[in-house]
């Protein structure tokens, strides 16, 4: 009996070091928004924004002063560099020229039918002027709604510039509401 307590330790051991990783460390090819937002967010830092938010065509805007780890950490569920989601999405990669941002590298993640994960659809452009741009689609739905949520962000040689968030939620046979918060940079 003591051997096997012996052993114990050494079993969790091998046991931890073959689970796989799960976001920025994890290796299915696809981009880790989480690893974008743990780059903005290094060290914490505490900034000025504007946040608007939109209800039900009324809306709000203050200017706030807060972590931005705080404001961009529901990034994390849309998420698609996860072992789980390994071959769940179709890439294609094109070189464009959007705007002023000279030539972008574009990412398109399309999920495939046959996978029942929540991100539909996911977009990441990397600019030749260090610009980034990520839009990210999310459905899900039950017995009593579905809700659908866009994500689009802008950053700049890893600081953050800008965010639009919507939820759009459908009762199924109900109502239906909607919100947009939109939240950048105080100048």
């Amino acid at each position: 009996m003591k051997k096997l307590f012996a052993l114990l330790p050494i079993l969790i051991i091998v046991a931890a070091s073959c689970r796989p990783k799960g976001g920025m460390d994890a290796n299915t090819g696809y981009f880790s928004i989480t690893a974008l937002r743990d780059s903005l967010t290094k060290g914490k830092p505490v900034l000025k924004f504007k946040k608007t938010l939109f209800v039900e065509g009324k809306s709000e805007t203050q200017t706030i002063t807060d972590s931005l780890h705080l404001q961009i950490a529901f990034f994390e569920h849309f998420e698609i560099n996860k072992p789980a989601y390994r071959g769940a999405y179709a890439v294609d990669t094109i070189a464009s020229t959007p705007d002023s941002s000279g030539i972008c590298i574009d990412e398109k993640y399309t999920k495939n039918e046959e996978f029942k994960f929540p991100v539909t659809y996911f977009s990441h452009s990397k600019c030749q002027n260090g610009h980034t741009y990520i839009t990210a689609k999310s459905i899900e739905s039950n017995l009593l709604t579905t809700i659908t949520q866009t994500l689009s962000i802008k950053a700049d040689n890893n600081r953050f510039l800008s965010y639009s968030y919507e939820i759009h939620e459908t009762l199924n046979g109900g109502a239906s509401s909607s919100t947009i918060i939109m939240l950048k940079l105080a100048e």
